[in-house]
């Protein structure tokens, strides 16, 4: 922290499964492009969606897609299909005309949805993708995603990241913290990237993992913490306690889908006046996605038991949950969602005001001056941490107990509100469509082969 002042009825093809599987086995590499794929797996899923393959047949403006779906249980999923312009990162083209194998569908292999595609729409360089997700109406449980933060797994991150993290007096250990990050956002299945910018004559990065949502994908939701020092402090506290917080709360929520899209972010150079969020909110958000709303873990960690340790309160066991008058609804989300998932959390729940600067310590700040709703959790830095800024602000002396209650917390209320559903989802390797229109829409090409159109 920096100090003050600085129901749908299941659709069908009318031509014969055998005819189709027959088509793509002999349809010719001139009329359509087969393209195998490689599931994107979630083997703890109890609805599975594999084997997803692309044939784009371009005498007919039509790209098929065949996947194998099944489940733990004999029920009926929901299985839509969603398409990529980008080779795979988004899922926003709006498909219009879809057929086959979608809506209401009983598992099987060799299921097949079928989209139209109007050429004259299409973009006029793109490197598309097909996703399919299949869905339950069963509800999951948010209690049970919270249930599974582990307080040991950020005991273990701690002891990776704690030392100073500073480009001049510890650029070892701040490099290692953001490939730490990245491998971390990666091997849980986020899409991670690197925004690289230049600040004080070093060249500076915010690292962002995305887990996508499955319907409203535009939608999105932020856990962030930043995670350079001051040159004086191996920062347990100021702010590991808030980047191992993060990424706890990133391999929870990762285990699981939801309808909105959820960023994990570690922010760059904080301590020298919010550098890192101030160019993601500048450059880094992308124009077609929503923030809906963001928590920042800012010192998560201390707390104090002795008469007068804390200056707001007799003892420093609370945690502040402040936010401006646009982040009020969040803010008593939050209070809600304490009190659900961790009632032995003590939450003092404040209205920032304008006048007090000590509001505006943290990354939080650039969002408010953005418009977009954002909650400042703090153990009160400062006034309560004797240890911030100094050598003594060290893991021996954080409160990993009341640290797994701001997380269970804050997965409560970013699982409610992303909303999570029981899904399957597969995506396919990257493929792509040739935007010319069709000579012949009359399925010229697969006349030629089957002596009929379809």
């Amino acid at each position: 922290m920096r100090l003050a002042g600085t129901s749908v009825p299941r659709t069908t093809l009318s031509l014969n499964r055998q005819i189709r599987r027959f088509r793509f086995l002999l349809a010719r590499p001139v009329l359509a492009v087969l393209i195998l794929v490689l599931q994107q797996a979630d083997p703890a899923a109890a609805i599975e969606v594999r084997n997803v393959r692309v044939g784009v047949v371009a005498d007919s403006n039509r790209v098929f897609v065949r996947y194998d779906l099944s489940t733990d249980e004999s029920k009926p999923l929901f299985a839509s299909l969603h398409i990529s312009t980008d080779g795979g990162t988004t899922f926003l083209f709006p498909v219009g005309d879809v057929t086959g194998d979608l809506g209401w569908v009983s598992p099987g292999k060799e299921l097949e949805a079928v989209w139209s595609y109007a050429p004259t729409e299409l973009p006029a360089s793109a490197t598309y993708a097909a996703k399919i997700v299949a869905r339950s109406e069963t509800v999951v449980s948010v209690a049970d995603i919270v249930s599974l933060v582990d307080t040991d797994r950020m005991r273990t991150d701690l002891e990776s990241i704690e030392g100073v993290r500073h480009y001049e007096f510890g650029a070892e250990l701040i490099d290692r913290t953001k490939d730490y990050i990245e491998s971390a956002f990666r091997e849980n299945g986020l899409q991670a990237q690197r925004q690289r910018f230049a600040a004080n004559r070093w060249n500076a990065e915010n690292l962002i993992g995305r887990w996508p949502g499955t319907e409203a994908e535009s939608d999105v939701f932020i856990i962030d913490a930043h995670f350079d020092t001051v040159p004086t402090t191996p920062g347990a506290d100021d702010n590991a306690s808030g980047v191992i917080g993060m990424l706890e709360a990133m391999r929870v929520l990762s285990q699981f889908h939801f309808r909105k899209s959820i960023k994990f972010i570690g922010f760059d150079l904080e301590e020298i006046g919010l550098v890192g969020s101030r160019e993601y909110v500048r450059a880094g958000i992308p124009e077609w996605e929503n923030t809906l709303g963001v928590v920042n873990f800012e010192m998560i960690g201390y707390t104090c038991q002795e008469d007068g340790c804390d200056d707001f309160r007799p003892l420093g066991d609370y945690i502040h949950n402040i936010g401006d008058e646009n982040s009020d609804a969040l803010r008593n989300l939050f209070d809600e969602a304490a009190a659900t998932y961790a009632p032995e959390l003590v939450v003092l729940s404040t209205l920032a005001t304008p006048d007090n600067p000590n509001f505006r310590r943290s990354d939080h700040a650039r969002f408010w001056d953005a418009g977009i709703p954002a909650l400042f959790l703090t153990d009160g830095a400062n006034f309560r941490n004797p240890n911030y800024h100094l050598s003594s602000d060290i893991s021996e002396t954080l409160d990993f107990e009341f640290l797994t209650r701001i997380v269970r917390s804050t997965v409560g209320l970013i699982a409610e509100q992303a909303e999570p559903v029981d899904a399957g989802v597969g995506v396919s390797e990257p493929f792509g469509i040739d935007p010319t229109p069709a000579r012949d829409s009359s399925w010229g090409g697969l006349k030629r082969i089957f002596g009929s159109a379809p």
